[in-house]
């Protein structure tokens, strides 16, 4: 609390006192967009952005001149209300709204002040706004620029982008080239292993390289299962999990395999099923992980714990 007073103590972005509404309702009355920022008060990234950024006498003066700005901390009821309104993931987010409380324009993470100076102009023009973007890629689906572009303001602020995706390969799959554009387009933003574009890459993988590389191909088909395994272990959601996991094998790749393994142990030992753990352990220690000391160390003091568990109950 202390931290936080201090940092907005300072000179810099005048953050007014408004809750969500009423700072809509300002923005009207003004004629500007809303600019929010979306942070955690024990968040690094965020500390930075506002001890050694926002001070900064020249990006202070644009986004006071130029929008209605205000905070919110993720743990507060209006933190946890935006970050389900906006698909806030991670901190810090911005956030830059209309009157309305429509999403112009998202972004992430720690940057310059002369490039965060930059994100604000630029959210300031109608062609860089996602209503913008997302109607010109939905009016003409076969448009791959027109896609491209809205995936990427979509990656900016970390929304979601499968579905944008799934849009122009539905409209296109009949006749779908492999080419860089649409390469572009299905690899950055397909992020589901069971969907058809991503299966779509699978089958085609081999064409792909000859276009953009193998070593993107590779990248793209293990990031993606990385993505769709470790977000549903982390939820602890073993229904799409173990889906996620049969899709994943398929692809028969080893470091998918032994991404597949690590997690296997994780799910396991979370969920206290150590018949299933040991046996997972056992079978796998070989192939993924004998040359990792750390894991091996980790997979021994299971058993050992297994082991005692085991005499005292038969004790």
């Amino acid at each position: 609390m202390v931290f936080t007073h201090q940092c907005f103590s300072q000179a810099g972005i005048r953050f007014r006192e408004l809750s969500c509404n009423d700072a809509l309702a300002t923005a009207a009355q003004e004629n500007k967009p809303v600019f929010v920022l979306c942070y955690e008060s024990t968040c690094g990234h965020c500390e930075k952005m506002m001890q050694e950024i926002f001070p900064d006498s020249a990006l202070a003066a644009f986004y006071n001149e130029h929008f209605i700005c205000i905070r919110q901390e993720a743990t507060s009821a209006e933190g946890r209300k935006l970050a389900g309104t906006y698909s806030v993931s991670s901190y810090p987010t911005y956030v830059i709204t209309n009157a309305q409380g429509d999403a112009l324009y998202q972004f992430c993470g720690e940057y310059k002040a002369e490039d965060f100076i930059h994100h604000g102009l630029q959210a300031l023009l109608t062609e860089n706004q996602l209503p913008y973007l997302k109607e010109r890629a939905e009016n003409n689906l076969h448009d791959s620029v027109a896609c491209y572009k809205y995936i990427l303001a979509l990656n900016r602020g970390r929304l979601p982008t499968q579905n944008a995706a799934e849009k122009y390969f539905a409209a296109n799959k009949e006749h779908f080239e492999i080419h860089s554009g649409n390469w572009k387009i299905l690899s950055a933003g397909v992020s589901d292993i069971r969907s058809e574009p991503f299966q779509f890459i699978v089958e085609h993988q081999d064409t792909f390289a000859l276009v953009v590389g193998r070593k993107k191909v590779e990248r793209k088909l293990y990031v993606t299962c990385a993505y769709c395994l470790q977000t549903s272990a982390n939820a602890n959601d073993t229904v799409r999990y173990f889906a996620n996991r049969e899709a994943a094998l398929q692809l028969q790749k080893h470091a998918v395999d032994s991404l597949v393994f690590m997690l296997d142990l994780s799910v396991y030992e979370k969920n206290n099923q150590a018949a299933k753990y040991l046996e997972r352990a056992f079978d796998g220690a070989a192939l993924y992980v004998w040359h990792d000391a750390g894991h091996l160390r980790r997979i021994a003091e299971r058993f050992v714990d297994a082991c005692v568990r085991w005499q005292e109950g038969d004790t």
